[in-house]
């Protein structure tokens, strides 16, 4: 299997994740869940803010990352295809 289909399996898996109903209800509901614990926080609970800062950060960073999987597979696709079309 070459370089550009290991993107290709990833980027496809990653949209397949990304797309799912059941990754983004459970994606929407742990991250409400997270923005109304940190909005109950008083705001001189700081390190509690700041933790639950960080597990909303990171699952944005997750989404981010699928999302970089994709694009990265796109840009290697489309340089395959110019530099075949170039050959």
């Amino acid at each position: 299997m070459t370089d550009l289909s290991k993107e290709q399996q990833l980027a496809e898996s990653a949209t397949q994740v990304l797309e799912s109903e059941a990754f983004q209800k459970s994606h929407d509901a742990v991250n409400s869940l997270i923005i109304q614990a940190w909005i109950k926080t008083p705001p001189e609970a700081v390190e509690e803010r700041e933790r639950l800062y960080a597990q909303f950060h990171y699952g944005q960073n997750y989404v981010s990352t699928l999302q970089k999987a994709i694009i990265s597979y796109r840009s290697a696709a489309a340089q395959d295809e110019q530099n075949t079309s170039q050959a």
